[in-house]
C-alpha cells in the first residue's frame, strides 16, 4: 500500500502496553518503509509520542540543506499551535513539495 502513496502523514503514534501508553514501533516502521519507497513523509510532532520522535528525525535530515519545506516541517512540533495553524503549515509543506516535483 505504501508504494502506492506520494505523502503519508504521521500524528500521534502510541498503543496501549497492558495499562500503559507507550510510543508504537510499528509508526516507526512504516515510516522507515515509506521513506525507503520515496514516500513524502510529515510527522507532526505537535501530537507527540512517537509521530514527536519521527519529527525529530525529519528535523535532522534537513539541517544541512535549509528550505522552505524544512521551515513549515519546523513549525509542526508546537504544541501551542491550533488544528488549524497545523492544517495550513501540512498543506503549505504538500504545496511546496509538488511544486518542487517531488511527489
Amino acid at each position: 500500500m505504501i508504494s502506492h502513496a506520494g505523502i503519508a502523514i504521521f500524528l500521534f503514534g502510541n498503543k496501549l502496553d497492558g495499562d500503559q501508553v507507550v510510543d508504537s514501533n510499528g509508526m516507526r516502521e512504516e515510516y522507515e518503509i515509506s521513506k525507503a519507497q520515496g514516500v513524502f513523509t510529515i510527522p507532526v510532532g505537535a501530537t507527540g509520542y512517537m509521530s514527536r520522535q519521527l519529527w525529530c528525525d525529519e528535523m535532522e535530515s534537513c539541517k544541512d540543506t535549509p528550505s522552505k519545506f524544512s521551515e513549515l516541517i519546523a513549525g509542526l512540533n508546537s504544541e501551542a499551535s491550533t488544528l488549524e495553524a497545523l492544517e495550513e503549515q501540512i498543506l503549505e509543506a504538500v504545496k511546496v513539495k509538488i511544486n518542487q516535483g517531488d511527489v
